[in-house]
């Protein structure tokens, strides 16, 4: 019996697309995981409690976080260097950012310097700090000098 391998150009791109699915697939698998909520690092949500060291450690782990309804309060600014933790997704499914201290309670900071020409951008620049974003959640001042989001030295950041 003789065997051959079929090498219909039209064969070849349907295993091409089959292989770029199952990466983009594992990609979004992967970055899943990292997904976390607040409250698996100790933020309670009541709107009493500082959760401001919770909800920066859930930062400092990477990845980003989800925070599940409540109102979270927070006393100094959550500092995100995106070059350490890589990016992140912060979501909200009914949340509330209440911001107790002066400044702003999410400070976002990339490395970006100069422009948006490639050979401005710090190496590694569009594995760790590219796709950032922060959906669904509230930011509330409860401090006369306090403000939702400071961002500085990044691009391609995605607010809703």
């Amino acid at each position: 019996m003789n065997c051959s391998v079929h090498r219909h150009p039209r064969f070849l791109i349907m295993i091409r697309c089959i292989q770029l699915i199952l990466l983009l697939l594992s990609s979004v698998a992967l970055h899943a995981e990292a997904v976390r909520t607040v409250r698996d690092f100790g933020a309670v949500g009541d709107g009493k409690q500082d959760d401001t060291e919770a909800i920066q450690k859930a930062f400092a782990a990477g990845g980003g976080a989800s925070f599940p309804p409540g109102r979270y309060r927070l006393t100094r600014t959550l500092r995100i260097e995106l070059d350490k933790v890589g990016p992140v997704a912060i979501t909200g499914h009914g949340a509330t950012l209440e911001m107790a201290g002066g400044g702003p309670a999410i400070h976002l900071v990339g490395t970006v310097q100069r422009t948006a020409a490639p050979a401005d951008f710090p190496k590694d620049f569009w594995a760790k700090q590219a796709g950032v974003s922060v959906t669904g959640i509230d930011f509330v001042g409860a401090h006369p000098d306090s403000v939702g989001l400071q961002i500085t030295r990044t691009m391609q950041l995605t607010v809703s």
